[in-house]
């Protein structure tokens, strides 16, 4: 991804479950932000150690 250009990040796929198109760089955000949310919820189940109210 370092090396993609601003016109790389333009290109546009079509995403077939959602059935609409979205550029590399909207794409690229989501993932990121997807990813993080799963993140959050391993840290708050070591912290909680799975035990949650």
């Amino acid at each position: 991804m370092d090396n993609f250009t601003e016109d790389d990040l333009k290109k546009t796929f079509y995403h077939p479950e959602r059935q609409q198109k979205f550029t590399l760089k909207t794409a690229i955000g989501m993932y990121a932000w997807h990813s993080n949310h799963h993140l959050a919820h391993i840290e708050q189940a070591i912290k909680f150690k799975g035990k949650f109210e």
